[in-house]
C-alpha cells in the first residue's frame, strides 16, 4: 500500500475533523453471501481455514457472491502458509550440503512470499487491523457510530 494508512472514520468523527466534503460516493448495496460449506475442490487444510474464515467475513458484513473466489484463494494461501510452516519446523531453515557449506532451506523463501499473498488478502476482506478502516460492510445492517452515544451525535 502506497501513502499513509487512512484513519478510521470513528477517530475523525471522535477528533472533529470528519469532512463530509471528502465523503467517499455511496456504492451500491450488495447482497451479503451467508456462511457456506467449504467447496469441494479444496485441500484440507483450505477447508479447515475456510471454517473460519468464510464465518468471520460473514459477520463482518464484507462477504457478497461475488468474492466467494477469492475466499478461496485466501483460505488456499493459508493453507500454503501452514503447511511451509511444518515444513520449516520440520527440516529448519537452513540445511548444509556435501561440501560442508550451509544454504537456506527453500521453504523459507517459499513461506515469506506466501505470507504476503496471505496478508495481501487478508487486507482485502479488512481482517487486519490497519485494513479494517478502509473496508465498509455491505449489505443490511445497522451503521450506527457507537461513539455517538457517547459524544450525542455532534460533529
Amino acid at each position: 500500500m502506497r501513502g499513509r494508512t487512512a484513519t478510521p472514520k470513528a477517530v475523525k468523527q471522535a477528533r472533529g475533523t470528519d469532512r463530509k466534503s471528502r465523503a467517499k460516493a455511496d456504492v451500491p448495496v450488495l447482497p451479503v453471501a451467508g456462511s457456506q460449506p467449504p467447496p469441494k475442490h479444496l485441500s484440507k487444510l483450505a477447508a479447515a481455514a475456510w471454517q473460519v474464515y468464510c464465518p468471520l467475513a460473514t459477520s463482518m458484513r464484507v462477504l457478497t457472491q461475488s468474492d466467494l473466489l477469492t475466499l478461496e484463494r485466501l483460505c488456499e494461501c493459508s493453507a500454503e502458509v501452514r503447511e511451509l510452516t511444518a515444513d520449516v519446523k520440520k527440516y529448519g531453515r537452513t540445511y548444509m550440503t556435501e561440501n560442508g557449506l550451509i544454504k537456506a532451506n527453500p521453504a523459507v523463501a517459499m513461506l515469506a512470499d506466501a505470507d504476503r499473498r496471505l496478508l495481501a488478502y487478508l487486507t482485502n476482506f479488512g481482517m487486519t487491523p490497519a485494513a479494517r478502516s478502509k473496508v465498509a460492510p455491505t449489505g443490511d445492517g445497522e451503521d450506527k457510530n457507537p461513539n455517538d452515544e457517547f459524544f450525542g451525535g455532534v460533529h
